[in-house]
């Protein structure tokens, strides 16, 4: 089973507003083949999710790999593996709406 937490838009920091609420987001991961369930963190980290669901894999993306993010301690202590995605080579949302921007009049 495949579950994916998502952080909720009260804990989105970002310096313009959101392309895509986290309503949106959800309905968007859920039509992902092979996502069975998505949850709203309940805080800005994963923790909670982490504990309770106690997953048998951990994966974040490539670019918290260099990091030691807060949610890494717990893993270690409940013994959970950590994976990293691949970057890929298409570009992020945020990478096309910057050049949408930088290409505006």
């Amino acid at each position: 089973m495949l579950v994916v937490s998502l952080v909720p838009d009260v804990f989105v920091q970002k310096a313009r507003p959101m392309v895509y609420d986290e309503d949106t987001r959800m309905a968007m991961l859920l039509s992902v083949k092979h996502v069975d369930r998505v949850i709203l963190c309940g805080g800005l980290g994963p923790q909670a999710v982490i504990a309770s669901l106690k997953p048998d894999l951990y994966v974040r993306g490539f670019e918290y790999e260099s990091d030691r993010r807060p949610e890494v301690e717990l893993l270690e202590r409940l013994g959970i593996p950590i994976r990293y995605t691949k970057k890929l080579d298409y570009p992020r949302t945020t990478e096309i709406l910057n050049r949408i921007w930088q290409a505006a009049p």
